[in-house]
């Protein structure tokens, strides 16, 4: 009888009980197969929240295939969530889909889709607030406002993850990927397209963005701002409404990505803007408006980068300082070098010009005379933009025989005292 029972046995008998109703509950949806292992399917999504608030810190739930109709779930502990093959979480167009508040959260396997779109809220597929250590991995984002949202984030890994929508407006579309107020994540592997920006960071620090494609985006690939000591290499960014902007920062390593086909008159393959201490290298700048536009800029090391095909290959305004351009290949476009002043002082020797007519003498594969890359129609064009519809004109021809000629008649604040005469092989 209960009554016999001593404090001892209450205790267990009370456990035992709250057990039992715990079991009841994940009946017709679970099954327990270890103590930090569950299984959930899709006829028990009413009690998803009661499942997660219930089970202890560390579990890994798994999902069983099939559509959740689910929005604005929060989870506070460390959770590993997992989907078996195709399982699908539903926000009805109501609000983010998961978001999360704790440390070492993992989420992998799912599809997310239909968040809706808010002017008052960010809605994501995925919200961090405050969140450390988590993972989100092999996840497919659909039709969301925003993809995977980081805010006071840290130690944060997002990898292998597939998020896509259909923007139609920069003021009704969010970001693939959006840091803020983040630090030491690490972006990898990621394919983002249909956004505002793929992705965009904003005072976010020591983070890296690692073999990600970022295409076909409303504005940037990658939009950066006021963000420090972080690296991107082996990206692509391709089809992107403005191509790249990375801004008000310092100690930026931009290595070893691909900037193609950017057109439009305000696209760059890469914007830099008020940008100390960066290294641009081993980069390719393909069939952009503008490969690369630098403005403001100091202390930036422009070292064995590809330029082909673009309009205008490289544009350094007469704001920037202490530039180096060394060991870059110029092939194929309209303009290799353009400014709208003065760029005494820069460092622009030691590149390959496919324009460059000189000579060899001593075969050192150097050119024995300088190269000038700023073509005097290049500054026409930059002080009387429309002076471009001449281009192709038999005027701007007599022009450039008359510089290949009478070299003096171009400017002297750029050039190239050592031109390659050989392709780098890069």
């Amino acid at each position: 009888m209960i009554g016999c029972l001593d404090n001892t046995n209450l205790v267990y008998l009370a456990f035992m009980i709250r057990l039992f109703i715990f079991v009841c509950l994940l009946s017709n949806a679970t099954c327990l197969l270890a103590l930090d292992t569950i299984y959930v399917k899709p006829s028990a999504q009413a009690d998803i929240e009661r499942i997660i608030d219930h089970v202890p810190p560390h579990t890994i739930i798994k999902f069983a295939p099939g559509n959740y109709k689910i929005h604005d779930l929060i989870i506070r502990k460390p959770l590993t969530l997992y989907g078996i093959e195709q399982v699908v979480f539903d926000g009805q167009q109501l609000g983010s889909v998961l978001v999360l508040e704790g440390r070492n959260i993992h989420v992998k396997g799912l599809t997310i889709k239909n968040t809706g779109y808010s002017s008052v809220d960010e809605r994501a597929g995925i919200k961090l607030l405050s969140a450390y250590g988590c993972i989100i991995e092999d996840v497919n984002i659909r039709n969301t406002c925003f993809g995977i949202s980081l805010v006071n984030a840290s130690n944060c890994v997002v990898i292998n993850n597939n998020i896509h929508a259909v923007g139609i407006s920069e003021q009704r579309s969010g970001n693939a990927i959006h840091a803020w107020k983040s630090d030491s994540l690490t972006i990898k592997n990621n394919t983002v397209s249909g956004h505002r920006d793929g992705i965009y960071f904003e005072f976010v620090s020591k983070t890296g963005v690692y073999m990600n494609n970022s295409s076909d985006n409303l504005r940037y690939g990658i939009h950066f701002m006021f963000s420090n000591d972080d690296e991107y290499v082996g990206n692509v960014f391709d089809r992107n409404g403005s191509g790249v902007a990375v801004m008000f920062s310092s100690r930026v390593h931009i290595r070893d990505n691909t900037f193609s086909q950017g057109s439009g008159a305000a696209n760059f393959g890469i914007l830099l803007k008020e940008i100390n201490d960066c290294e641009v290298s081993g980069n390719t700048f393909r069939q952009n408006t503008n490969g690369l536009y630098m403005e403001g800029t100091n202390r930036v090391y422009l070292l064995h980068n590809l330029f082909t095909e673009n309009g205008w290959a490289c544009r350094v305004q007469a704001s920037c300082s202490s530039v180096i351009v060394r060991g870059n290949n110029f092939i194929g476009n309209s303009f290799d070098m353009a400014t709208n002043g003065s760029l005494a002082g820069q460092n622009f020797n030691g590149n390959y010009w496919d324009t460059y007519s000189g000579y060899d003498m001593n075969k050192d594969g150097t050119g024995d005379i300088p190269h000038s890359p700023v073509s005097m129609y290049s500054m026409i064009v930059e002080r009387m933009p429309y002076a471009i519809m001449l281009y192709r004109s038999f005027t701007v021809f007599l022009l450039d025989r008359s510089e290949r000629i009478m070299p003096g008649i171009t400017t002297e604040q750029v050039k190239d005292l050592k031109p390659a005469m050989q392709a780098f092989v890069l």
